[in-house]
């Protein structure tokens, strides 16, 4: 192997490290692993990264232009070569294939934690920790039990819009399963339904809330949504890599506003929104790319996305450097005598919104700022627009201050 001139990490199943931009990372095999070059695969599917496997198959070599994809990759490589558990899970071969589908195994690997690989013709080996394993073996289980039931020869209409608006929110490619039979594609869809919801429960039974609304798409076909659902963020909060979300002429039911009216620029209340969906009053970027990813997939540009200046680290662990410039406004943040004095951003968001005709998007009712600063009356009675976060899913009413007041699309653009 060429030498670079840069000091390697070194790792061997049991470490994790973070690595520095001028670092690679390097994890030892251990001997007698046979599944290495299975190892480079998985992690060029799910990283945007190099990998090199040496030529007697004992170490493999990371390479990368960002640091945390580098670090992400050699843990995830770490867990593939010293799991917690692994399950060996006898099923048909067409099931098989279908586990092993490109963007089948991504969703495994990412969301539910668990690496899949085949062994034989009709077994697959998971990978990951010991609940995670056992609740996709159930699944799977519950997916071979329908398969083998009477099924009808096509898929309901209703439940494969289902199928394609559940596969673009999760990130699996709904043509990669073309080939495969109705009755699996069914199955497949409440296979997915149940991880999504067992995944759900288990976040939100952590953080010591009840069990959740899932929002997941329903098969029953005879009534519009009352709400608009968006994007499920990804689990990684260190992940920089956005979702393959739905684009706005795909989702039928989602109130995209009329392309001859013009929208109103956007603020959003970073705080309020970066700490919603959760018990613990932490702060989760991911939030802010679930609101932002919304407002652009309808179409709007000029976006706004206020907070102190303390959280500008936390936020370029989740957007590029181009997506910070552009779209976020932090609020100064100075030390004075061993004391942190933060400018309020409540005021800054008003300001902003009062000024550029905007709406605001935050559950906060600014109630206060009514009679001190009446200038803000207008925005905070007419265009601040609350919104629903739950089980990683960003929700907005049609109707956001009820049936009787302007609908969503009307709130977001500009009378003529």
């Amino acid at each position: 192997m060429t030498s670079l001139g840069i000091k390697p990490t070194v790792l061997t199943p049991g470490e994790a490290v973070h690595v520095t931009p001028s670092q690679r990372a390097i994890v030892h095999v251990p001997a007698g692993n046979e599944d290495v070059h299975l190892l480079s695969a998985y992690l060029t599917l799910i990283y945007p990264i190099d990998v090199e496997v040496s030529s007697d198959a004992k170490q493999v070599t990371i390479r990368g232009a960002q640091p945390d994809e580098i670090c992400n990759a050699q843990n995830f490589a770490l867990r593939f070569l010293g799991p917690e558990s692994i399950m060996v899970l006898k099923v048909p071969f067409e099931i098989q294939v279908l586990c092993t589908t490109k963007t089948i195994r991504r969703y495994f690997a990412v969301r539910c934690r668990v690496i899949v690989t085949v062994k034989g013709n009709k077994a697959l080996i998971l990978r990951g920790p010991s609940e995670a394993t056992r609740r996709l073996s159930t699944a799977l289980s519950n997916l071979e039990r329908s398969s083998e039931t009477a099924q009808p020869a096509n898929l309901p209409m209703a439940k494969k819009r289902a199928m394609q608006q559940l596969c673009r929110r999760l990130s699996i490619d709904y043509d990669q399963l073309q080939t495969v039979k109705p009755v699996l594609k069914s199955g497949l869809f409440d296979l997915l339904v149940e991880m999504e919801a067992s995944i759900s429960t288990a976040v939100m039974t952590a953080a010591g809330q009840g069990l959740p609304d899932t929002g997941l798409p329903t098969v029953d076909d005879s009534e519009e949504p009352a709400f608009v659902e968006v994007f499920r963020k990804p689990k990684d909060n260190d992940s920089k890599v956005r979702t393959n979300c739905p684009k706005p002429s795909e989702l039928s039911h989602v109130p995209i506003a009329k392309p001859t009216r013009r929208l109103r620029p956007v603020i959003i209340d970073g705080a309020n929104v970066a700490h919603a969906d959760t018990a613990k009053p932490s702060f989760n970027a991911q939030n802010l790319r679930c609101a932002l990813d919304y407002f652009l997939e309808r179409g709007h540009e000029d976006i706004l996305i206020v907070l102190h200046g303390i959280r500008h680290a936390s936020c370029s662990a989740v957007f590029t450097e181009a997506e910070m410039a552009k779209y976020f406004s932090f609020a100064s943040c100075r030390r004075l005598c061993k004391e942190t004095l933060i400018a309020d951003d409540d005021s800054i968001i008003l300001e902003f919104a009062t000024k550029r005709n905007a709406v605001v998007i935050s559950n906060d009712q600014y109630r206060d700022w009514v009679n001190v600063r009446p200038e803000f009356r207008d925005v905070i009675e007419n265009r601040l627009i609350p919104y629903s976060f739950n089980a990683g899913v960003f929700v907005i009413s049609h109707h956001p201050m009820g049936k009787r007041k302007p609908p969503l699309d009307e709130i977001l653009t500009f009378t003529d």
